[in-house]
C-alpha cells in the first residue's frame, strides 16, 4: 500500500511541476517569484528521491510483516509522503485562492503567500532531509533482510504439520512415502525432488513425512539451504544437523568433509535440503557422503531444472482447486469449531479471499490462521482483512461512537455511528476522505469537520437523509468524489460550480429533480449520475440538465437524463461517453436520439427509456456503435420497422449483455436477434407476444443466461441440439400458458439452474412428483442433470391448497435448501440487496429482529410478509 501512495504523490508533483510555467507568469512581485523558485526546486528533488523509495517499496513489499526493519522503515516513508501530499495540496488550495476576487484582493493575498511559499518551501526540505535520511536506512535494510533470507539452522523449525493441512495433496504424500521408505533393507542411494512455486506446500509436504519417516532412518538432518549460501557454511549446518560430535565450526572444509564422511559411514540416512534455489547447492555438498549405504536425499525447490537429469523420484506440486482450496481455508479458519464448515453468510467473502489466494495454499493458510481467533461475522472479517490493515497503515479509521477517539493524521474517516459530536477535530486537516454509513445523520453536528478539512478529495455521504448540501461543502476546491446516491438531497446549489476539480458527481436515485447551470463550470467532470425515485405511472425518472451540458466534452458516463429536444442535441456534442442513459423518451425525440448516439463512438453502455409502456420508438435510424458492450431498451418498437431494426445490429460483435421491456417481439422478429453471436445475457421482459419460441441449432453459442418474463401467450419452447451450448441459468416469469418444459431442454449440458415462476400450475404439479415415481416422469428425466430447480410462489400456494399449514411449508426441503429460506432467497433475488436471511427467519418465529440503521430492517421484513403472504390473506405492515 506504501508503495502505491508513493506513486499517487508522484503523479501529484508532476501535476504542480507542470503548473510551474504558468505560476511564475501569473507572479507579480519578484519576491513572490524567488519564494516559487525555491518550492519548485524542493519538488523537483522531493521528485527524484521517491522514485529511489518507490523502488525500494515494491521490493520490500515481499519481506512485509516479516522484518521489523523493513517494516518501521516502509511506515516512515508512508508518512514522508502523506506530509508531501500534505505540503503540495495546501499550494494547489492556496494558487486556486487566488483566482478569486479584484486586483486589490489578489495582490493582498500574493503579497500574504509569499511567507506561504517559504514556509512551504521549508517543509519541504525538512521532509527531502528525512528521505535522504530514510535512503541511507534502505541500505542497511537490505543488508538485514539478506542475512534474515540466507539464515537457517542445522535443526528443523518448521511447525507440526497437521492431517487437514494436506488437503488437495494427500496422494502426493503417498507417493513420498513410497519413494522414502521402499527397499530400505538394500544398500542405495535415492535423491528426491519436490518443486512448484513458492507457497505451493513443498515445505508443508516433506515436513510431515520427515517427522513420519526419521526414526527408520539412522541419523536424519534438516537444513534449510536459499537463494544465497556458502558451501563451508552449508556443510557445518549439516554436520550440526547430523549431531556430529566436536567443535565443527572451527573445522577447515577439508576436515570438515572428513569428519562427516566417518560419521555417516555404514549408517542409514535422510537429509532434506530446503528451498534449494541451484543444483550446485547440493552437488558440492553430496559428493563428500559415502555411497555404500542406505540414503534419501530430498531437495525442495521452486524450479525443476535443480533435480537430477536421470531422476525418477520428481514430483510437482500445482495450486489447489476450488475444491481443495474451499477444504484448505474452512481447516484452518474453522480448526476450533465442531465440522470444520464456514457459514453461509460468510460464503460470499470467503470466496473472494480465495479468489485473491489464486489456489496458493500458503496463502490460504495466513488468511485462515488470521481469522482464527476473530468471531465469524462478515463486519469482523472485513475489519480484520481490510479496514483493520488500512487503520494499521494509516490509510485510514473507522469511527464507531467512542467517546476518546481521535483521528491524528488519518487520511480517511469512515463514520459508523450517529453519534459524532465526540469526534475530535484535531488531525482532520490531513483528512482526504470522509464516507458516512449512517443515514440519519445531523449534517449540523459534521459541519465544523467539513469546514476544516479544506483539502478532503472524496465526501461519500450516501443513503444519509440530508435534503441539501452545507455550504462549506463548496469551499473544497480539492473534491475529486460527491457521492449522493440513495440519499434525500432535493436540491443542489448553483455553487457547485466552484469544485473545479471534481471528477465523479454521483447523485443517483435521490430527490434531484434538475441540476443547477453552474454543473457547466465543471470540465474535469468524468462521471456524472443524477436519477430520482419514480413517480407513480412512470417508467423511471431521469434529471433535467441544463443548455450547458454540451461543454463538458470530457464526460464518460451521463446517466440519466430526462429526454428532451434540446437536451439530446446538446448531449451530441459529448462523443466521448462510455455510459449513456436516457429516460421519459417520446417519439418525437427519436431522430435527435439516433443523431445523438451516432455521435458517441466510444460508447459501452447505453439505455433508453420510453415514457411509458405503450409509448412506440420509430427507431429505424438508430446507428449503434460497434464498442456497446450493454444495451437497455424499455419501449415499443415499430412493428413493421423491427426486423430491419433488429437485423442491422449485426456488427455488434463486442454486445454481451442485452435487457428488453415491452418491445412486442413476435416468433419472426425475435429469430433476428440471433445475429447477437457475443451476447452472454439476455433478458425479455413484456416483451414476447408470440406463442412459440424456437432456438435452432448453433443459436447464442456464448449465452449463459436467459430469462423470458411476462410472456402471457407462451405455451412452447423448443431448444434445437447445438444451440444454447454456454446456458447456465434459465428463467420463465409469468408464463401462465407454459405447461411443458423446453423440448430439447435435456441437451443443455452446461445448464445449472432453472427458475419457474408464475407458470402454469399443470406445469409446477409435473415436477412435484414424488422422487418413487421418477422413472416414468418424461418432465423430470429432461431435467435430471440441473443442479438446482426452483419453482417458486405457485408451488407454495400450491402446499398451502392441500391443507399444509405455514409451519408444514416451513419445514419441507425443496431441492437443497430450506424452503423458508428459498423462498426468503427469491424476494432477496428480487430485491437485488443482500438481505439477512437469519433477520426473516427471527420474524418468521414470532420474534424481534433488532438490527441497525441501513442494514434494511424494511426489506428484510419482506422476507415473513412474502411467506405468510401465500396464503392469499394478505399481510400489513408499518414503517
Amino acid at each position: 500500500m506504501a508503495e502505491a501512495v508513493v506513486g499517487l504523490l508522484i503523479g501529484k508533483l508532476g501535476e504542480a511541476l507542470l503548473s510551474e510555467a504558468a505560476t511564475y507568469g501569473a507572479s507579480l512581485l519578484c519576491t513572490e517569484a524567488c519564494a516559487l523558485r525555491g518550492f519548485f526546486g524542493e519538488i523537483r528533488r522531493a521528485t527524484d528521491w521517491l522514485k529511489i523509495m518507490k523502488a525500494f517499496l515494491k521490493d520490500s513489499e515481499k519481506f512485509k510483516d516479516t522484518n521489523e526493519t523493513t517494516d518501521a522503515l516502509v511506515k516512515k516513508i508512508r508518512g514522508l509522503a502523506f506530509r508531501m501530499e500534505d505540503v503540495v495540496d495546501e499550494f494547489k488550495y492556496r494558487l486556486e485562492g487566488d483566482k478569486h476576487g479584484g486586483f486589490a484582493a489578489k495582490m493582498k493575498k500574493r503579497i500574504q503567500h509569499v511567507k506561504v511559499w517559504r514556509r512551504l518551501a521549508q517543509e519541504l526540505r525538512e521532509i527531502n532531509a528525512d528521505l535522504e535520511d530514510a535512503a541511507r536506512q534502505r541500505n542497511l535494510c537490505a543488508m538485514a533482510v539478506i542475512v534474515e533470507r540466507s539464515g537457517g539452522g542445522s535443526d528443523h523449525f518448521a511447525g507440526p504439520a497437521r492431517e487437514e493441512d494436506l488437503v488437495g495433496i494427500k496422494d502426493n504424500a503417498e507417493k513420498l512415502k513410497g519413494w522414502l521408505l521402499d527397499i530400505l533393507e538394500e544398500k542405495k542411494s535415492k535423491i528426491i525432488t519436490v518443486w512448484g512455486m513458492g507457497g505451493a506446500g513443498k515445505t508443508t509436504l516433506v515436513d510431515h513425512l520427515y517427522k513420519i519417516v526419521k526414526d527408520d532412518f539412522d541419523v536424519a538432518a534438516w537444513v534449510t539451504v536459499s537463494e544465497r549460501y556458502q558451501v563451508q557454511d552449508l556443510l557445518k549446518k549439516i554436520a550440526g544437523g547430523f549431531g556430529i560430535p566436536g567443535d565443527v565450526c572451527n573445522l577447515d572444509k577439508r576436515s570438515l568433509c572428513e569428519v562427516m564422511y566417518n560419521h555417516l559411514k555404514g549408517k542409514s540416512y535422510i537429509l532434506v535440503l530446503d528451498d534449494v534455489w541451484e543444483a550446485d547447492a547440493w552437488v558440492s555438498v553430496t559428493n563428500v557422503f559415502p555411497t555404500n549405504c542406505i540414503s534419501r536425499l530430498v531437495l525442495t525447490s521452486r524450479y525443476k531444472e535443480v533435480a537430477p537429469t536421470n531422476s525418477d523420484c520428481i514430483m510437482e506440486l500445482e495450486l489447489l482447486k476450488g475444491r481443495s482450496s474451499w477444504e484448505l481455508f474452512c481447516n484452518v479458519a474453522f480448526r476450533n469449531y465442531n465440522g470444520k464448515r464456514c457459514p453461509v453468510e460468510l460464503w460470499d467473502l470467503a470466496e473472494k479471499f480465495l479468489e485473491k489466494c489464486e489456489g496458493l495454499p500458503l496463502a490460504i493458510a495466513c488468511i485462515g490462521n488470521l481469522l482464527i481467533y476473530r468471531d465469524p461475522t462478515p463486519s469482523e472479517w472485513s475489519k480484520v482483512l481490510a479496514l483493520k490493515k488500512a487503520e494499521n497503515e494509516g490509510f485510514g479509521k473507522i469511527y464507531e461512537g467512542s467517546t476518546t477517539f481521535c483521528m491524528d493524521v488519518t487520511r480517511r474517516l469512515s463514520i459508523q455511528s450517529t453519534n459524532i459530536a465526540p469526534l475530535n477535530q484535531s488531525g482532520v486537516r490531513h483528512l482526504r476522505a470522509i464516507h458516512v454509513f449512517v443515514s440519519p445523520i445531523d449534517i449540523d453536528l459534521l459541519r465544523p469537520m467539513l469546514a476544516s478539512s479544506i483539502l478532503l478529495s472524496t465526501l461519500d455521504l450516501q443513503g444519509t437523509q440530508i435534503k441539501m448540501l452545507p455550504d462549506v461543502v463548496f469551499n473544497m476546491f480539492n473534491l475529486r468524489f460527491l457521492g449522493l446516491r440513495y440519499s434525500g438531497i432535493e436540491v443542489l446549489q448553483e455553487a457547485v460550480g466552484r469544485l473545479v476539480n471534481l471528477e465523479v458527481l454521483d447523485a443517483y436515485e435521490t430527490g434531484l429533480q434538475s441540476l443547477p447551470k453552474g454543473i457547466a463550470k465543471l470540465k474535469k467532470l468524468r462521471y456524472l449520475y443524477a436519477t430520482h425515485q419514480t413517480r407513480q405511472g412512470r417508467m423511471g425518472c431521469g434529471t433535467e440538465v441544463p443548455r450547458g451540458i454540451r461543454n463538458l466534452t470530457g464526460l464518460h458516463a451521463l446517466q440519466a437524463v430526462e429526454a428532451s429536444s434540446e437536451t439530446l442535441c446538446d448531449v451530441a456534442a459529448l462523443s466521448e461517453l462510455r455510459t449513456f442513459a436516457v429516460c421519459n423518451v417520446k417519439s418525437e425525440h427519436s431522430l435527435n436520439l439516433c443523431s445523438a448516439v451516432m455521435n458517441m463512438s466510444h460508447l459501452v453502455h447505453l439505455l433508453v427509456m420510453a415514457s411509458n409502456e405503450n409509448e412506440v420508438l420509430p427507431m429505424e435510424a438508430l446507428s449503434l456503435p460497434a464498442t456497446l458492450s450493454n444495451f437497455e431498451l424499455l419501449g415499443q418498437l415499430e412493428k413493421k420497422q423491427m426486423p430491419q431494426i433488429l437485423s442491422s445490429w449485426s456488427h455488434l460483435i463486442s454486445l454481451t449483455r442485452l435487457y428488453l421491456a415491452f418491445s412486442k417481439l413476435g416468433e419472426d422478429s425475435f429469430s433476428c436477434l440471433m445475429v447477437l453471436r457475443g451476447l452472454c445475457h439476455l433478458t425479455v421482459v413484456k416483451a414476447y407476444d408470440g406463442k412459440k419460441l424456437c432456438f435452432p441449432a448453433q443459436t447464442f453459442p456464448r449465452l449463459r443466461y436467459l430469462e423470458i418474463s411476462g410472456a402471457p401467450q407462451l405455451n412452447h419452447v423448443e431448444i434445437e441440439e447445438g444451440a444454447l451450448a454456454s446456458l447456465i441459468e434459465l428463467v420463465f416469469v409469468e408464463c401462465p400458458e407454459l405447461k411443458c418444459l423446453p423440448h430439447g431442454i435435456e441437451n443443455l449440458a452446461a445448464l445449472e439452474d432453472l427458475y419457474l415462476q408464475d407458470t402454469a400450475e399443470e406445469l409446477i404439479e409435473k415436477l412435484r412428483q414424488k422422487h418413487e415415481a421418477d422413472e416414468s416422469n418424461e418432465e423430470l428425466m429432461k431435467i435430471s442433470h440441473i443442479r438446482k430447480l426452483k419453482a417458486k410462489t405457485p408451488e407454495f400456494r400450491a402446499r398451502l391448497a392441500r391443507g399444509e399449514t405455514l409451519a408444514d411449508v416451513e419445514a419441507v426441503a425443496c431441492a437443497c435448501f430450506h424452503v423458508q429460506r428459498e423462498a426468503f432467497a427469491a424476494v432477496r433475488e428480487a430485491a437485488r440487496r443482500m438481505l439477512g436471511i437469519i433477520g426473516g427467519a427471527v420474524l418468521q418465529d414470532g420474534c424481534i429482529a433488532k438490527m441497525k440503521t441501513g442494514e434494511g430492517k424494511t426489506l428484510v421484513s419482506t422476507l415473513a410478509a412474502y411467506l405468510n403472504a401465500l396464503t392469499g390473506e394478505g399481510v400489513h405492515g408499518t414503517a
